[in-house]
């Protein structure tokens, strides 16, 4: 363990006293959707990220429901990556997903219809989240680095998260690790990790084709106050 990964360890450590959580989730707590779920979800991202494909959108998420139709994509401006950022890769990789719960719902019957599983999936997140609120969504593709990260911690961008939860939704195996602790294996669709936001963490190894599906909860009266902010950067 080298000095960086010491302090970090360390940091955690406090945050884990402070939040009174007990030694078994300090690696990250195990959550899960049935594996059924979680491989219809994956298939309808697949079926939506061909059809970018085949609409001249590379990496763009097109959904289509009931005549209405939009492409989303990801964030490109996060640097806590495992190699030099390349915007224009990481929007691709990446993807955000406006289903958060602090603004108007307009989009959620083109996600909830178009994307078969989505709501389900977060229903269920949702149910093991303590009755905090939805405040982010963003779907991770590993086969790219600017989809992995390296240290770091997800209330940075909004820190009014306080619980992150990450599910495999795809059939292959990854891992990612809690300074301090062993890695957390995800080895099947559907299951899922549960950590403070406030914990550093880093992804481990991913299989190629690992997709991801990462919730941020947390609280929502101070975080309503943010949505400007991440809209003007072009952020769900």
């Amino acid at each position: 363990m080298n000095d960086e990964e010491s302090q970090l360890t360390a940091e955690n450590l406090a945050l884990f006293k402070r939040l009174q959580l007990p030694p078994a989730h300090h690696g990250g707590r195990a959550v899960s959707i049935p594996p059924e779920l979680a491989a219809t979800l994956h298939a309808s991202l697949i079926a939506c990220f061909e059809r970018g494909e085949r609409n001249k959108s590379p990496g763009g998420l097109h959904v289509v429901h009931g005549g209405r139709e939009h492409t989303f994509w990801g964030f490109e401006t996060y640097d806590r990556v495992q190699a030099p950022l390349v915007r224009s890769a990481q929007k691709k990789y990446t993807t955000m997903l406006p289903v958060h719960e602090l603004e108007e719902t307009s989009w959620q019957p083109l996600l909830f219809n178009g994307l078969a599983g989505l709501e389900e999936t977060i229903r269920l997140a949702k149910a093991q989240a303590g009755g905090l609120t939805l405040l982010a969504c963003h779907l991770l593709r590993q086969d790219s680095l600017q989809a992995c990260f390296s240290w770091h911690q997800d209330n940075r961008n909004n820190p009014f998260t306080r619980l992150s939860m990450v599910f495999l939704l795809s059939a292959d195996s990854s891992t990612m690790r809690i300074a301090g602790f062993a890695p957390f294996e995800y080895r099947s669709q559907g299951e899922g990790c549960a950590f403070p936001s406030e914990a550093h963490h880093r992804s481990g190894g991913a299989s190629p084709g690992t997709i991801k599906i990462t919730f941020f909860f947390g609280d929502a009266s101070p975080s309503a106050a943010l949505l400007v902010a991440r809209q003007a950067r072009g952020e769900w």
